[in-house]
């Protein structure tokens, strides 16, 4: 899993990120990314109440996680994943595949 330092906590971090990183769009999710502050790479997770009831949401949160911790970049970024509904329902390979490829975009 992903440790403390490889997380994004404060609100500022995350309008940061949101307001000058690229994005990316795909089906199941959002993928805001901008060059990191620090040497490791941080990540955020915004999953709301459209994604369903708490326990779909921190399914998604704990998938969206598991596969941030197997991703590696060649340099720090700061990542912001935005899951839409349709991240609730897919299959986790489709998530995974989302995923990398809205990173791999912006």
């Amino acid at each position: 899993m992903l440790s403390r330092a490889q997380r994004i906590h404060l609100p500022t971090q995350f309008r940061r990120v949101i307001r000058r990183g690229a994005k990316a769009h795909k089906p199941t999710l959002v993928c805001y990314a901008i060059s990191g502050e620090s040497v490791v790479n941080r990540y955020g997770f915004v999953v709301s109440k459209s994604v369903g009831p708490a326990v779909t949401r921190n399914l998604v949160k704990r998938r969206l996680r598991a596969i941030a911790a197997e991703l590696s970049t060649s340099s720090p970024v700061d990542v912001v994943v935005r899951a839409l509904p349709d991240a609730a329902t897919v299959e986790w390979t489709q998530l995974r595949a989302d995923f990398t490829d809205a990173l791999a975009h912006a």
